[in-house]
């Protein structure tokens, strides 16, 4: 299993999310890479607005930082 691990593409891709500047809630263009890795590899995904409004209303909700236009993504590898 190990041996089909692509180590120099993991590599390459890992170096283009850090050079992403990503700090102090400006996330989006890592979000956004990491969409595209994601979709290139063929899994499906699910990538939404998230309304920070809506979630400072929450009883439960603390930041230390405020996020610019932030976004969720999430991915899930295909059944083939």
């Amino acid at each position: 299993m190990l041996a089909a691990v692509d180590e120099s593409w993991l590599l390459e891709t890992l170096a283009g999310l850090v050079a992403i500047p990503s700090w102090q809630g400006r996330e989006r263009p890592a979000q956004e890479y990491m969409a595209a890795v994601m979709a290139g590899l063929g899994m499906d995904l699910d990538v939404w607005e998230i309304d920070e409004a809506e979630l400072r209303r929450h009883p439960d909700y603390a930041t230390e930082i405020e996020r610019e236009d932030p976004r969720g993504v999430g991915g899930r590898g295909g059944g083939g």
